[in-house]
């Protein structure tokens, strides 16, 4: 009975590592895009956490230094890769007509806030465990092409009112529709978080 010869082994060999490496890069694409899939809920999850705090936060918006926490929201950090939930903790100084004894006694309405900003020195961790969170590994940020990816969206109670900072607008607050963009690290896929100045969320 006649074997394979040594070119035909090396062909079928040949073959199957190619076909190995295929397989390997399929599952590695389909699993980093599963996690895509993971990671965007678990950013609208953190959005709707907030926006639930902010109703919570009614009437017991707690004194934090020299200032209180006034509100809750989310950010991205797009260099490290992490997202938070933050208090909003606005500085004293910006709201001199609202200080007793040196110290915030209220919470600037929304107008005010609006026309202010609000810079990172005033988020502070709401908890850690829900601080600088990193994104899955095989997932990433994106900024998109329209100047509307989301540094953050902030929740005024009691209603709660919804005020947003993309990229394009910097420290100024807006109501526009603001999306938090992700990819595969291999940008094979790709998926957004869109948040609207109501305060809807879809992923």
């Amino acid at each position: 009975m006649k074997g394979f010869t040594l070119v035909e082994l090396l062909v079928v060999l040949g073959i199957s590592a190619m076909l190995v490496g295929i397989a390997i890069a399929y599952t590695s694409v389909a699993r980093n895009e599963n996690t895509l899939n993971i990671e965007s809920a678990k950013i609208a999850g953190f959005v709707s956490m907030a926006k639930n705090l902010a109703f919570s936060a009614y009437g017991a918006l707690n004194p934090v230094g020299n200032s209180r926490i006034c509100g809750y929201g989310v950010s991205v950090d797009y260099p490290s890769s992490t997202y938070s939930i933050f208090a909003y903790t606005p500085s004293p100084s910006d709201y001199p007509d609202l200080l007793v004894n040196g110290a915030l006694q209220f919470c600037p309405d929304l107008a005010s806030t609006t026309a202010v900003g609000i810079a990172p020195s005033e988020m502070i961790p709401y908890t850690a465990g829900t601080w600088d969170i990193p994104l899955d590994a095989g997932v990433q940020f994106a900024t998109g092409t329209s100047g509307d990816a989301l540094n953050f969206v902030f929740f005024s109670p009691p209603d709660p009112k919804v005020r947003m900072s993309n990229i394009s607008s910097g420290v100024t607050l807006t109501t526009s529709t603001s999306q938090i963009y992700l990819e595969t690290a291999q940008k094979t896929a790709s998926t957004t978080v869109t948040i609207n100045g109501a305060g809807g969320i879809q992923f």
